[in-house]
């Protein structure tokens, strides 16, 4: 959890928290009290919480493969826009990527894909 809060402050974490239906984020697990007794207790899936933080707080971002930018979807796990560069448009192109995935993160623009081809 230590590396996860190095990029954000808890008071953001927090906040994000505040709005989340914390029902989703709990997972019941089997122990024995201090009698001997089988309790079923429920906790906080932390790893449920950091990916859907990360997801809300970041979700968009820009990767480099080859000679693409592409912006990736943390979300969904899919890349939704790609920019090919050579050397003298690269620096051109990755402003552009970044601006389009900082627009996308900061709700100014959204993103609309379809699964199927329109015919």
């Amino acid at each position: 959890m230590e590396d996860f809060l190095d990029k954000y402050t808890v008071r953001e974490f927090l906040e994000w928290l505040r709005k989340e239906p914390l029902d989703e984020y709990t997972i019941s697990t089997v122990s024995k009290d201090s009698n001997g007794d089988t309790v079923i207790v429920n906790v906080a899936d932390v790893e449920a919480l950091k990916l859907n933080f990360m997801k809300k707080v970041h979700r968009y971002e820009v990767v480099v493969r080859g000679y693409t930018f592409y912006i990736h979807d943390n979300k969904t796990c899919r890349d939704i826009m790609k920019w090919r560069f050579d050397d003298g448009n690269k620096t051109q192109l990755q402003e552009v990527a970044d601006n389009v995935c900082k627009n996308l993160n900061n709700g100014v623009i959204s993103f609309i894909g379809y699964e199927k081809p329109c015919f």
